[in-house]
C-alpha cells in the first residue's frame, strides 16, 4: 500500500502589523556622541522600540533607493489609478506622482519600523548618527510630525573617541597614511611598542570636519522640526542621566515616572555596559571605552589644538564649550 505523504507546509510570512496611534522618532548626532547609549536607554522603556542603525536614510542604501521611481510614475499616470485616486480625494485633485512617491517611501519606512513593534509600544524609531542630520530635509518631508533627539558632545572628546573607534574596528581610511594607522593601532589598541601620537593630521581633520558639519546641520534640523527637535548634551547626560532621560521621555510623550526612568538608566550604566569597569577605567579595545568628559586633554598636542581650532574652533565657542579660542 502506497502511503500518501503530506505536503510540507510553506513557511509563513512574517506578519506586519500597522500599529495604531504610533508616533515616530529618530536619534542622531555626530559619531561617538552618545547615540548608542541613548538608544540602549530608550529601548529599555516598555513603550518605546528603537532600531540600532537601520540606515533608513542612507544615501547609498536608504529608502530613496527602494522603489522603482519610473514604474511608480507610470502607475500614477495610468487612467485607472488616477481615477481611483481622484474618487478617494474628491473634490481635491488627484495626488501628483511625487505625492504618491512620497507616500510610498514613508509607507516603506513605516513597514520596516512596524516590524519592531511589540505590545504596549507607543513610539517607534531608529538611531542613525550623521544620516538624520545630513538628510534632515528628506526626513522632515516624509515625517514632519516626528520627534528628533540630537546628541551633542564636545567636539574634542568626540574626535578622540572616534579615532579610538577607528583603531578598534580597523578602519584605516580616514588616516590616509597606513603607516601612521598601524603605529597608532599597535600602541593605542594593542598596547605594544613606543608611544606615538593618537592623531595624524588627516584623521583629525576628517573627524573635526564631521563634528562641525553635524553642528551646522543640527541648526537646519532644529529650524525644520522646531519644538519637536530636542538636543541632549552628552556631558549633562553623564552628570545626571535620570534628569536627562526624564526630558527625553517627556519629549517622546511616554511615561516618565521615577521607577520607569530609574530602570532605564540603571540597566545601562557604564559599569553594566562595560562589564564591571567604572567611569574613567578605560579599555581602548572596547566599544564602551571610558565614559568621561575632557578625555581629549590627554591626547591633544599643540599641533592638534591648532588644527581643531582652524576647523571648528568657532563652533566650540558658540556652543559654550570654551569662552574663547585660547585653550
Amino acid at each position: 500500500m502506497i502511503q500518501e505523504t503530506k505536503p510540507a507546509e510553506a513557511p509563513s510570512a512574517p506578519r506586519i502589523e500597522r500599529p495604531r496611534e504610533i508616533g515616530y522618532f529618530f536619534i542622531t548626532g555626530a559619531h561617538r556622541s552618545g547615540t548608542s547609549w541613548m538608544t540602549w536607554m530608550v529601548n529599555a522603556h516598555p513603550q518605546v522600540s528603537c532600531y540600532f542603525e537601520a540606515y533608513l536614510f542612507s544615501p547609498a542604501i536608504g529608502a530613496s533607493r527602494w522603489l522603482d521611481e519610473q514604474a511608480l510614475n507610470r502607475w500614477s499616470e495610468h487612467p485607472n489609478p488616477t481615477a481611483a485616486l481622484r474618487a478617494r480625494t474628491a473634490p481635491e485633485p488627484a495626488p501628483r506622482a511625487d505625492d504618491v512617491l512620497r507616500a510610498a517611501r514613508r509607507g516603506a519606512i513605516e513597514g520596516v519600523l512596524a516590524l519592531a513593534h511589540k505590545p504596549g509600544v507607543r513610539r517607534l524609531g531608529d538611531k542613525g548618527p550623521v544620516h538624520y542630520l545630513d538628510a534632515c530635509e528628506q526626513l522632515h518631508e516624509l515625517f514632519p510630525e516626528a520627534r528628533v533627539i540630537h546628541l551633542l558632545r564636545d567636539g574634542r572628546d568626540m574626535v578622540t573617541s572616534m579615532v579610538f573607534h577607528h583603531l578598534r574596528t580597523g578602519n584605516a581610511a580616514p588616516f590616509a597614511d597606513d603607516g601612521d594607522f598601524e603605529r597608532a593601532r599597535r600602541f593605542w589598541h594593542e598596547g605594544e611598542g613606543q608611544r606615538v601620537p593618537l592623531f595624524n593630521e588627516a584623521v583629525l581633520r576628517h573627524a573635526a570636519l564631521q563634528w562641525r558639519r553635524c553642528v551646522r546641520r543640527s541648526r537646519v534640523a532644529r529650524t525644520l522640526f522646531g519644538e519637536q527637535f530636542l538636543t541632549v548634551r552628552y556631558e549633562k547626560l553623564l552628570e545626571d542621566p535620570t534628569t536627562q532621560m526624564r526630558r527625553v521621555f517627556g519629549h517622546l510623550g511616554v511615561k516618565r515616572d521615577d521607577e520607569t526612568v530609574r530602570a532605564c538608566v540603571e540597566s545601562n550604566r557604564f559599569e553594566v555596559r562595560s562589564q564591571g569597569r567604572k567611569p574613567g577605567e578605560g579599555d581602548n579595545a572596547a566599544f564602551v571605552r571610558k565614559g568621561v568628559v575632557g578625555d581629549w586633554r590627554e591626547y591633544f598636542a599643540d599641533r592638534d589644538k591648532a588644527i581643531f581650532k582652524e576647523i571648528a574652533g568657532q563652533a566650540l565657542v558658540a556652543l559654550a564649550y570654551e569662552s574663547d579660542e585660547n585653550w
